[in-house]
């Protein structure tokens, strides 16, 4: 069949990227449910830090962005443009080093509005955020691509069709339940009951 051979195409594609250590890899966008395809560079080393285009405030400010995104309980995958902003980069740094204030780098702590808009702005344009359709800030497909590991350090609970993170899921009506499913697996498992 026509995805056999595409799904053996990318295999053959990934084991000559392999020494390089990339891959291309297939990610779903949750709030859309279409899947994209994008190469990948499998080792987080120092040089490949360096090649960003980002500064440690900006990086700061995404990962923390990142974590209210990853722990919005309702399932929806979203913050507001105000809750975005409002985001200090003060408690990013105490969180990763627990360090006290007065050890927070000045760039972190002059970090201003303009520059968190400016870096939104970017993070919105690169896709490494999306724009959702509440017109709330959500996971962009390269986060869904590149960030998987995340998913799993904030222990996203998966969804119960796909088994891959659900960010943006419904969840079961009953408090004491913790499934979720992406509206794509729902449509689907419901259309396969038919």
């Amino acid at each position: 069949s026509r995805e056999r051979d595409f799904h053996e195409y990318i295999g053959n594609i990934n084991k000559e990227l392999g020494f390089l250590q990339f891959e291309v890899r297939a990610s779903t966008n949750q709030y859309d449910g279409r899947v994209y395809y994008g190469m990948i560079n499998k080792v987080a080393d120092e040089q490949a830090k360096l090649g960003t285009q980002y500064s440690l405030p900006q990086i700061a400010f995404f990962k923390a962005l990142m974590e209210a995104i990853l722990q919005d309980q309702s399932g929806k995958g979203q913050i507001s443009n105000i809750d975005a902003l409002n985001i200090r980069l003060e408690t990013q740094v105490k969180q990763e080093s627990q360090v006290e204030f007065n050890q927070i780098p000045s760039a972190f702590k002059q970090f201003s509005m303009a520059q968190k808009e400016k870096s939104l702005e970017d993070l919105l344009k690169n896709r490494w955020l999306c724009t959702t359709e509440e017109g709330k800030i959500g996971m962009g497909i390269r986060a869904f691509l590149e960030l998987r590991s995340l998913f799993k350090d904030f222990e996203v609970p998966f969804c119960d069709v796909c088994n891959e993170a659900g960010i943006k899921a419904e969840l079961c009506q009953n408090e004491e339940c913790s499934v979720r499913m992406h509206n794509y697996c729902l449509k689907r498992k419901f259309q396969h009951q038919q």
